[in-house]
């Protein structure tokens, strides 16, 4: 736990002071960090292990959206060496939507892993979770071109699979 803690102070100073401005590297310590919340609760807990799942979708989510938002930013970020800006919308694309397809996939993990489908817990799950994978669908649909939008639903997205985590910590 106290690895955990002393790894995502030293990436949240360093954000801070130097990957903030640093574009694609900042949104991989934004993402990491997001991700990392859920080793630590579950380290607090005892089992980091049974949370990596949800961590890694949690990671995921949040990079597809930190790509979206510097997509948007595209115009703007003069001295941001954003991945958009690198690389450009379509290289952009392929990567916030790479992202939640692998997070979509993951979702599947909690129900092979340790979660029955046939219980209480496991069909609220399915619901929040499935609900979730349709939304984070609907965030990435039209990119490039409703950029604002989209990462506006993506935010939606992360609040219903937050929903479904939640139900799972009740098994």
């Amino acid at each position: 736990m106290g690895v955990i803690l002393a790894i995502a102070v030293a990436l949240l100073l360093g954000y801070e002071f130097r990957f903030k401005k640093a574009g694609f590297a900042g949104n991989l310590v934004v993402a990491f960090l997001t991700g990392v919340v859920f080793l630590y609760g579950g380290a607090a807990a005892g089992d980091a292990v049974v949370l990596l799942p949800f961590g890694t979708m949690a990671f995921l989510a949040t990079l597809s959206r930190e790509v979206i938002k510097d997509m948007e930013d595209v115009a703007g970020d003069v001295e941001r060496s954003t991945f958009p800006k690198r690389y450009g919308l379509r290289a952009s694309t392929g990567l916030a939507r790479g992202s939640v397809a692998g997070g979509v996939v993951l979702s599947v993990v909690p129900l092979v892993w340790f979660v029955t489908l046939v219980s209480g817990v496991g069909i609220i799950y399915v619901v929040l979770v499935g609900a979730a994978d349709a939304i984070f669908a609907v965030s990435i649909w039209h990119l490039p071109d409703r950029l604002h939008y989209e990462q506006t639903v993506s935010k939606v997205a992360m609040t219903v699979a937050l929903f479904a985590f939640l139900a799972v910590a009740f098994r």
